[in-house]
Parts: C-alpha cells; structure tokens; sequence
C-alpha cells in the first residue's frame, strides 16, 4: 500500500521541489524574480496545455512546498507578483485554451456541494465596496484558488492520475521535512549575524517562523506533513511487507519530529480533533484484532522515539560547535505557558462577536477591521495603550461568521459533510485506508481552523480541494472496461501497483 506515495513520480516531483527552492535562492540573490517568473508561467502552461491533470499536479506541489506563495516574488507598478498567481494564470489560461478548442468539457452536477461556500464568498467580496477595497482584495484573494474547482471538473480522474496526486503529497511533505531539519540545524550552530541572510530569505519569502525559540521551526506547509502522517497511521491496520513496515515507522518517526518541531498550538488542538476521529474510524469501521492494535501501538512508539532522536541529534549534532545552550525543553514550556499571543486572542473575541451580531446573515464584508487591546510587546511599542486595529483574525471559524455572514461557515460545514458521506462509503472498499486519511485529515483541518486560520488560505482551500477529487459520488460509479484496461496496461509498463477502485 506505501507504493502509493513512492514511484517514478515520486523521485520527479521531489527534484521539481529542490528546483523550485534553488530557483528561489537564486532569484531571490540575484533579484531575478521577473525573468524567473517569465520562465515558470511559460513552462506551466505548456505542461498544462499538454496534460492538465498534471498541471493541477504541480499546482498542489507548489501548495505543498510554498506556505505564502511567494518563494519567487517580483514587483511591478508598486504591486507583489508571487509565484503562486503566475502558476494560477498559466494553468487557468491553459484551461481555457483547452475549452475552446472543445478538447475538454465540464462537469458542472459536481459543483453542487460548493454553492453554499460560493455565496458565501460573493457576501465576502461585497467588502470592495463597502469596506476598503485594498484591504478587502488582500482579505478575499486566497479563494480565488477556489477556481482551480473548473479545471478539476474538466479532467477524468482515474486511478493513476489520483496515484500522482498522493505522490505530489509524499513529496511535498518529505521536502518540508527536509526544509525544517536544515533550517533546525543552522539556527542551532550558527550565530545571529552569520545567519543574517538566511533571515532575510525566510522573512522575505515567508517561508518560516522561527521568533519564539532556536528550537521552534514553524513552517505553515507542516500542515501537509500531518495530513500525510495521517494516512501512514491508516495504513498501519492494513497488510505491509517487511521491507515497507520499517519505511513506513521512519517516515512516521519524521512526521511526529515536525510536529514537535513545529509547537503550534493550532496543530495540537487540530490532532486532538484528528485523534478522536481517527479512534472512531478505526473502532467502528477497521475493527483491528487485539494483534493489530498491539503492533500499530508499537510502531508509533518507537516512531515517537525516533523522532526525539532525530530533533537532538541535529540539535547536538557537534559540528560546527552550536551557537547556543538552550535546553530543548525550554521551547516547549514557552510555547505551553500563558503569554501575550494567548491573552491578546481572548480579548479579540468579544469585539468580533459584537460585529457578527450586527450583520449575522449577509455579514460585514472581506476587509473589515477589528479594533482590539493587545498584549502583544511589538504593537505595544507601537501603540501604547495597546489598542489595534487589524482585518487578519486568530479566531477562524468566527472571522469566516464575521466577513461572509452564516454562509461562510456554512458552506465549509455543508462541504465538509459531503465529503465525509462520500468517504464514509468508500470505507466498504478495499481503498478504506484513503478514506480514514481524508477523513481524519478533515477533522484535523476544521480543528486546526478554531485558532489560526486555515480554511481561509490556500493551503485550508488546496486540501477541501484535494480531498474532493477522491470524493467519489454517493454510490460510487463502477469503473469502465475501458479505464481498467488502460490502468493495467499503464501498471504493466510501471511495473508499480496504480491505486485501484472497488466498489461494493
């Protein structure tokens, strides 16, 4: 079952993620920003035009591996170009080539579960003029990425093209793995004023958070690095080989490293919310044997082991001779403790509630702002008195209420229901294992969103948007003659298992 994350596509998409951040590096050194934009819209677009599905491929590849977008930035007429909207130009232009041309066509019956969320976001998009329309831009602009649904509707997703995308995960998040071990290391052997280009890279692309402690590395695509932790514990209660058992405890021993590496609170309440699903699932629906539990329970604890091991031997790693003598325990304690961030938060809350009162159906539009007191040293240095004024929300479920009305979480809350009936019934197939990861994965999303705002980033609509296309109809549909002959031939030429589909 592991083959899945790990083929031919696998090794290709991760050099394309090595690429993509030395592109970056040099770009970014170079202050070729434009010409290597010029560069990425015009190979994406060719890709696209070619192979749509492999076009939406990359797309949740640079997701995967770009937290803000901006790993390659440039600056025209005094506005920022990001890479992100460069690939969003390439691959829709392509689209739209493709539709002319009548070489593809859209199923629009599957849009039905959106309609709610896309009035939502209409009310949302009302802030351009009733509020300032910069700031309502800047607020709404990430669900634009909600349009990437139209090329989605107009590709056939079979079982290989459905393989690609759980590659494009694996790949995604053992780069970020990779990115977040590097960026531990130099932190914790290397001086402040050595590291200082390294600071402004990570500040200026928006790649990492590293402000609390040398031994905090946040990086908001960690997200991925869950998500796909999430199906490697599913497949713990299906049938392994040996070889792909001890595969399978290291990645799992990496995964559990950058949660601890990360310290996000957010994260931690959103894998509670995952855990009790995943419990759920396993005890209604996979019903392991004694055996099983008692293997799977193993396995995590000496992942959980590893994961120690690995975070203190880059930490202690002794050359070069480390920069600093901090215990590792302490950035725990920090980010555990009562601080500014967590009072500041809770006195947001109520200033919210009173404008969701006053607009409750249709909402107060993106852009709105929130005058509130803060604890926060930076802002007090600023203002004070401490009061703030800001459109950017800690509270998300209550921000989504806020700007887009009841719709807003309505329509996250209708989606997210309509993906897990559809996964609730592919828990009948042998492709359960998919199905307990998407469904946990949700869980740990919407609970993750409670504190720090996910559903309203790419990276929150990205996911809803992955999940969805191996959200199969309720009921399921059977699989042609035709696509299971053209999967099999594909497998023979592979020689690698493709991810197959059995209804009941």
């Amino acid at each position: 079952m592991i083959k899945q994350f790990f083929g031919k596509e696998f090794c290709f998409l991760l050099a394309i993620s090595v690429a993509i951040f030395l592109d970056a590096i040099l770009a970014y050194a170079f202050n070729l920003g434009g010409w290597m934009l010029g560069l990425y819209f015009i190979l994406f677009l060719v890709v696209a035009y070619k192979r749509l599905e492999w076009g939406i491929a990359l797309v949740f590849l640079e997701l995967f591996i770009n937290p803000h977008g901006k790993l390659i930035f440039t600056t025209f007429a005094g506005q920022t170009i990001p890479l992100r909207m460069v690939l969003f130009a390439a691959v829709m232009l392509a689209w739209f080539l493709l539709f002319v041309q009548k070489r593809i066509r859209i199923d629009l019956t599957r849009m039905k579960p959106f309609i709610v969320l896309f009035i939502g976001v209409a009310l949302g998009f009302v802030g351009l003029i009733a509020n300032n329309p910069i700031d309502a831009f800047q607020d709404g602009n990430a669900y634009i990425y909600l349009l990437y649904l139209i090329p989605i509707l107009s590709i056939e997703w079979n079982a290989l093209s459905k393989r690609l995308l759980l590659q494009c995960l694996a790949a995604g998040s053992v780069w970020i793995s990779f990115l977040s071990f590097g960026i531990l290391y130099l932190y914790s052997h290397f001086s402040e004023l050595q590291l200082e280009g390294v600071y402004l890279f990570l500040r200026d692309t928006r790649i990492a958070d590293i402000a609390d402690s040398l031994y905090r590395v946040f990086i908001q695509s960690q997200f991925f690095v869950i998500v796909f932790a999430v199906f490697l514990v599913a497949l713990l209660f299906e049938k392994q080989e040996k070889k792909s058992s001890k595969v399978l405890m290291g990645l799992l021993a990496v995964s559990i490293a950058i949660v601890l590496l990360s310290l996000s609170r957010s994260f931690w309440v959103g894998i509670i919310m995952g855990l009790l699903t995943l419990f759920t699932l396993i005890i209604l629906f996979i019903r392991p044997r004694f055996k099983e539990v008692i293997s799977a329970t193993g396995t995590l604890l000496i992942s959980l082991v590893c994961s120690i091991a690995i975070i203190s031997t880059i930490v202690f790693f002794p050359l070069p001779q480390r920069a600093s003598n901090v215990e590792l325990t302490n950035a725990f304690k920090e980010r555990t403790s009562s601080d500014s961030a967590i009072s500041s938060r809770w006195k947001l809350l109520d200033p919210m509630w009173k404008l969701i009162a006053g607009a409750p159906i249709v909402g107060n539009g993106f852009g709105t702002t929130v005058s509130f007191e803060t604890d926060d040293p930076r802002i007090r240095s600023i203002s004070p008195d401490g009061m703030w004024s800001t459109y950017s929300m800690e509270w998300g479920w209550h921000e989504l209420w806020l700007k887009m009305g009841i719709f807003g979480p309505l329509g996250f809350v209708f989606l997210g229901m309509y993906l897990a009936r559809s996964f609730i019934w592919q828990l009948k197939t042998d492709q359960r294992w998919v199905a307990v990861g998407f469904l946990t994965s949700i869980a740990f999303l919407f609970g993750t969103h409670i504190f720090s705002p996910y559903l309203n980033h790419p990276i929150g609509l990205g996911f809803l948007l992955l999940a969805f296309i191996f959200a199969e109809p309720l009921g399921g549909f059977p699989v042609s003659v035709l696509e299971r002959v053209k999967v099999s031939i594909e497998q023979k030429k592979s020689a690698e298992p493709a991810l197959t589909i059995k209804t009941e």
